[in-house]
């Protein structure tokens, strides 16, 4: 998944400069999506309404944007053969990263309570944590898929064919991420985790590595926001949370590649 930087000067600074209209372009086609479903339902539509049919035409638009701009075809053999070399690293980093996510909340609410209550509210009004099929499909599946389209894929190959080291991608695709999810508490926290997907698609050379990631962490989120864990186990859980995201991303740093 390497990519070529380009060689002309003209070239870099129009792919960084592409790198930062992926996501206003991404906002604009979900906002007129959005305008059209009202139209056509006469009334604001909800989350569970909106949230699949829109990010399924976001995938179908990202997909081809990407599969044209960087050649990459998806290969069950070699893709899915990749993920498979460590499948136990991934999942151990998704669920664990839940438990870095909740030290950050936690730093969020001593720092910037402000900042947790208009999540919080904005989570409460979104209709997450509900036994919502259409919401639990969106949040398990097609975010993660369309989210690494986007960030891991798209933004992250403009910027590295601009040139930049792998690290200022990753660090500027990751601030693009944070900015994405729109609120202080969970931009902070998806910054972070972006940081992390892309170098976890950068050690198994495949975006299938960060969709398989992302939807483990989303699911774990998830199946925790359904089924409350009870106070007195909470502190247990944020151990073994953690525990799991040494585990893993210590087995994927000391991967070799194999290809």
């Amino acid at each position: 998944m390497k990519n070529r930087k380009y060689k002309s000067w003209k070239q870099r600074v129009t792919a960084f400069v592409l790198g930062f209209l992926v996501l206003p372009a991404v906002l604009m086609l979900q906002s007129l999506m959005n305008i059209m479903s009202y139209q056509i339902l006469g009334t604001a539509p909800t989350l569970a309404v909106n949230a699949v049919p829109i990010t399924l035409i976001l995938i179908m638009l990202i997909g081809i944007w990407y599969r044209f701009e960087t050649g990459y075809r998806f290969s069950p053999v070699q893709d899915v053969g990749k993920v498979r070399r460590a499948p136990l690293y991934l999942a151990a980093v998704g669920i664990g990263v839940q438990g870095i996510s909740s030290l950050m909340m936690i730093a969020i609410q001593i720092l910037l309570p402000k900042a947790l209550e208009d999540y919080e509210q904005l989570l409460g009004n979104s209709g997450m944590g509900t036994m919502s099929l259409a919401i639990i499909f969106y949040t398990v599946l097609l975010a993660p898929i369309v989210e690494e389209l986007i960030f891991r894929g798209l933004i992250h190959h403009y910027f590295e064919k601009a040139g930049l080291a792998f690290w200022i991608a990753n660090l500027l695709q990751a601030v693009l991420f944070g900015i994405y999810h729109l609120n202080l508490a969970q931009g902070i926290c998806a910054g972070v985790i972006g940081v992390l997907i892309g170098y976890v698609v950068r050690k198994y050379d495949t975006l299938a590595a960060g969709i398989a990631l992302h939807i483990v962490f989303n699911m774990w989120g998830y199946a925790l926001m359904l089924f409350s864990v009870p106070d007195r186990l909470s502190g247990i859980l944020l151990i073994l949370e953690l525990m799991l995201a040494g585990y893993g991303l210590g087995g994927i740093i000391q991967m070799q590649k194999k290809w």
